[in-house]
């Protein structure tokens, strides 16, 4: 492959950040504001006891999770007319927000040349999940109906997207009332392998635009954006120092 064709995959990188955000706004919208809006969420699920190439491979997918977030927030800020954070004060904002977040994470893991070499993908499946029912029973019919079909095998990279349509509404009759929801999801699972060779090739460009994006504060802006570690044998959430 010739250098110019190896090139191609970081200049889909660059083109996205041909303009940054100043980094003081950078961390300030991460701090306040995105952290606040579930609009996506990293997780690992590794056991305590990795092996050394493990605990690299760990390093290595903490590094691609913290590049994608970037760039999601880089897209975000350039999308926008004037080139600034949405005001997520404003309810319609936040629906605005959280639809772009989560279809800029989504695009940049599976449609940009990249992450396609270093994340190539292993297989996909969809399903539609749409159901109408009181309010407390539809939140248990969800869990039922849709995360029963997800199974959690080892060593897998996965991803999955959501979509989702929600209406709720009042019945009234005589005195008494009956809130009923109506809630429509389009859910998307990606299973992904991890190509080390093209992580090795790229790690460098990778720290190199990272640093690019932050600047002086690249520790705590890591810091803000770490992902949550989920250890399998407990099931549980566990902080991770850094």
């Amino acid at each position: 492959m010739s250098g110019s064709e190896t090139d191609v995959p970081k200049l889909d990188i660059l083109e996205i950040c041909h303009k940054l955000p100043p980094t003081t706004d950078l961390i300030k919208f991460l701090k306040e504001k995105e952290k606040k809006i579930p609009a996506m969420v990293n997780i690992f699920a590794i056991p305590s006891n990795l092996s050394k190439s493990e605990e690299e491979d760990k390093k290595d997918l903490e590094l691609l999770s913290l590049f994608i977030s970037l760039l999601s927030s880089v897209q975000i800020y350039n999308g926008r007319p004037s080139s600034e954070w949405p005001d997520i004060s404003k309810p319609e904002e936040v629906v605005d927000y959280m639809k772009l977040k989560s279809q800029t994470f989504f695009e940049l893991i599976t449609r940009r040349k990249l992450f396609a070499m270093i994340l190539p993908e292993k297989s996909h499946a969809s399903d539609h999940f749409e159901d109408t029912s009181t309010t407390v029973d539809i939140h248990i019919s969800i869990l039922e109906k849709l995360f029963k079909s997800f199974r959690f095998p080892s060593a897998k990279l996965r991803v999955f997207y959501l979509t989702i349509d929600n209406e709720s509404w009042s019945i009234f009759i005589e005195k008494a009332s009956s809130k009923q929801e109506k809630f429509v999801m389009d859910y998307f699972d990606f299973v992904f392998t991890f190509n080390k060779t093209a992580m090795n090739n790229n790690r460098d460009f990778i720290n190199e635009t990272i640093d690019k994006i932050t600047g002086d504060a690249r520790k705590e802006i890591e810091d803000i954006l770490k992902p949550e570690y989920v250890n399998p044998a407990a099931d549980v959430i566990v902080e991770e120092d850094k």
